[in-house]
């Protein structure tokens, strides 16, 4: 009879900053619901913050761009660097809050832009839409005919 064993379902959320913060490296607590919705309410008020900041220095966002649009992108829009800066703080807040605070949001900001935004990324699609390991479940796998078997 197939276990599920919910030990062993996902890989642990391990991180490793080394190569550009010294000594930063660790594993990130699973977060609970509350800091999942906690995330994404602030990481939705911070977007629309970028925008409506944008839009008031001139910058015109596309329909694409909306209130559920990357903040990250959002942030590189701004032609004002202190916002920019205050933007990616909060950015590596929220998401140094959906991590229990290890990794800090100064370590996160430690990072080179193009690695964080891929931290970012993948924190993001780890806690939200992992893939499961073997034995994870109990699917059956069929394999079909080719086309040219006929």
């Amino acid at each position: 009879m197939a276990v599920f064993n919910a030990a062993e379902i996902v890989e642990p959320l391990d991180f490793k900053f080394e190569a550009f913060v010294p000594g930063c490296n660790g594993t990130i607590k699973e977060p609970d619901d509350s800091q999942i919705a906690r995330f994404w309410a602030d990481w939705r008020k911070l977007t629309v913050d970028a925008r409506r900041h944008a839009e008031a220095t001139g910058k015109a966002f596309s329909d694409a761009d909306g209130a559920d649009g990357d903040p990250g992108e959002a942030i590189t829009a701004l032609d004002d660097t202190d916002t920019a800066v205050e933007l990616h703080k909060r950015n590596a807040e929220i998401h140094s809050a959906l991590c229990s605070g290890s990794p800090s949001a100064e370590e996160i900001l430690g990072l080179p832009m193009r690695v964080r935004t891929r931290f970012y990324s993948w924190l993001e699609q780890e806690v939200m839409n992992p893939e499961a390991v073997a034995g994870g479940g109990n699917a059956q796998v069929r394999t079909l005919r080719s086309a040219a078997a006929g």
